[in-house]
C-alpha cells in the first residue's frame, strides 16, 4: 500500500500537497489526522484521512503554548501587562522562594527554572487523569515552589508549568481565565471553533488520544529518544520534574490517561490542550501571520508581533537536549545544527510543535498559516517536514 484515501480539498495548483498528505497519512496508524493551510489570507488546503471526519476535533498538545503566548501578547500590546516585569507584580504570592525577580518573559522563554516539584506532582494523577482540574491548588503549589535552577541561568522546557503560570497571570491581570480570554478575544472574532479546553458538549467529535508509538528510526534518533524518555521518567532530573515523573513514569507515558479524562479535556491547560479542527486552527495561525488584519480581524499590533517573534533565547535546552531558538512563547523556524527547518524556508516563521506530530505556525514573510493534528501520536514524526515542504513548493509553483 502506497497511499491512503484522502478527503477534503486543495486550491488549484496545490494538488501535489494532497498527494504528499496521502503518503504521510499512512503514519496515522490506528487513528487519523488532518492538515490545513492558508496563503495570503486564502485557504489552500483542508485535508483529512484515516479515522477522521470533516468535523473531527483533536487536542494540539504543546502547540497550545503558541496561542497562550498570543493571549499574553495581546495583553502586553494593550498595556495591561508588561512581560518584562516580575510575575510577582501581578501575582504577589509567586515571589516566594527566591522567585521575586522572575519575569513573564522568563517563563515565555523557559528560563525561569519553575518547572515543578514533588508537591505539584502529588496534586495530579498520571494513571487516571485526576487532579488536572485543581486549578487553585496547582497555582498555589507553583507559587510556593523553589526553582529547579537559578532563574535565568539555564533554559529548560516548562512542559506543564508554562500553561499554569501564564494562565494565572492572565487571570490576575484580566479577570478571565485563559480559556475564556482565548474564546472571547481570538476564537469568536475569527469565527473558529477552537478552544483551550473543550466543553463536554463537544466531546462527541473529539478524537481520543491513542498511545504514543515509535516508528523505525536511524540509530542516532533512537538513542536520543531513549535517553530523553528515560530522563522524563526520572524524578531526580529536570526533565522528570517537568513531566511530573513519579514511580518511574512520566506524563509522556500517560497521554491517553490524562487527555481522554474529563479534567484534561475540559480544564484550560495553556501548555497542552488547545482543541479544534486543523482548518480552524490554521485560520488562527493565518491571522497571526497578518498583523495588519485578517478577514477584518486585528489580533495585535505589528510592533508587538515583531517584539514577541524576535529571538529572545537560543541556548541549549537542558530538558530537550537541543538548542531551541525562541521568541516570547513562540519557537522560531531556526532548527538545531544538522536538522532541517520544519516550518518552510523562512527563518522568520514562528509557532510551536506538539508531542507526537501536532504542529501550527505562522509565516509573516510568505503570509502563511498552517496547522496539523493527529490522534495516534508518533515519536519524532517527520510528517510536518514533508507536508510543509510540499506546501511551499506549491506556493513557489503558483506564484
Amino acid at each position: 500500500m502506497t497511499d491512503i484515501e484522502v478527503h477534503g480539498e486543495v486550491a488549484p495548483g496545490f494538488e501535489p500537497l494532497r498527494e504528499v498528505f496521502s503518503k504521510v497519512a499512512l503514519e496515522f496508524n490506528q487513528g487519523g489526522g488532518a492538515y490545513a493551510a492558508y496563503h495570503q489570507g486564502r485557504k489552500v488546503a483542508d485535508l483529512w484521512a484515516g479515522e477522521w471526519s470533516e468535523h473531527t476535533t483533536a487536542q494540539f498538545m504543546s502547540v497550545t503554548k503558541a496561542v497562550t503566548a498570543l493571549c499574553v501578547q495581546m495583553l502586553h500590546d494593550r498595556g495591561e501587562l508588561d512581560v518584562f516585569e516580575p510575575i510577582a507584580s501581578y501575582w504577589p504570592e509567586f515571589a516566594a522562594e527566591g522567585k521575586a525577580g522572575i519575569t513573564v518573559a522568563d517563563v515565555l522563554t523557559h528560563r525561569s527554572g519553575v518547572i515543578g516539584d514533588a508537591a505539584l506532582t502529588s496534586l495530579i494523577n498520571l494513571d487516571d487523569g485526576g487532579g488536572w482540574d485543581r486549578v487553585e491548588a496547582i497555582s498555589a503549589s507553583v507559587a510556593a515552589s523553589v526553582p529547579f535552577w537559578e532563574p535565568g541561568t539555564q533554559v529548560g522546557y516548562h512542559t506543564t508549568t508554562y500553561g499554569w503560570i501564564l494562565g494565572e497571570v492572565i487571570r490576575r491581570v484580566d479577570g478571565r481565565d485563559l480559556g475564556t480570554f482565548f474564546h472571547e478575544e481570538v476564537a469568536k472574532p475569527l469565527r473558529v471553533e477552537v478552544g483551550i479546553g473543550a466543553p463536554v458538549a463537544e466531546h462527541d467529535r473529539l478524537a481520543p488520544v491513542l498511545p504514543l508509538w515509535w516508528p523505525a528510526f536511524p540509530p542516532e534518533i533512537q538513542s536520543y529518544l531513549e535517553t530523553f524518555f528515560a530522563m522524563c521518567r526520572d524524578d531526580t532530573t529536570a526533565a522528570g520534574v517537568s513531566c511530573q515523573a513519579r514511580d518511574g513514569v512520566g506524563a509522556l507515558d500517560r497521554l491517553p490517561e490524562i487527555f481522554n479524562a474529563l479534567p484534561g479535556r475540559v480544564t484550560p491547560l495553556g501548555g497542552s490542550n488547545m482543541t479544534g479542527t486543523a482548518r480552524d486552527a490554521a485560520r488562527v495561525f493565518a491571522a497571526m501571520a497578518e498583523p495588519e488584519g485578517f478577514d477584518g480581524v486585528v489580533l495585535a499590533s505589528a510592533e508587538s508581533f515583531r517584539l514577541f517573534t524576535d529571538v529572545h533565547e537560543a541556548r541549549p535546552d537542558i530538558i530537550l537536549m537541543l538548542p531551541i531558538t525562541r521568541g516570547l512563547g513562540y519557537v522560531r523556524n531556526v532548527p538545531p545544527p544538522g536538522r532541517p527547518a520544519s516550518m518552510g524556508p523562512n527563518p522568520e516563521a514562528f509557532g510551536h510543535g506538539g508531542v507526537g506530530g501536532q504542529f501550527g505556525f505562522s509565516d509573516p514573510v510568505a503570509r502563511v498559516g498552517v496547522a496539523g493534528v493527529r490522534n495516534h501520536y508518533a515519536s519524532f514524526s517527520l510528517a510536518p517536514l514533508f507536508l510543509n515542504a510540499a506546501l511551499y513548493d506549491c506556493i513557489a509553483a503558483t506564484s
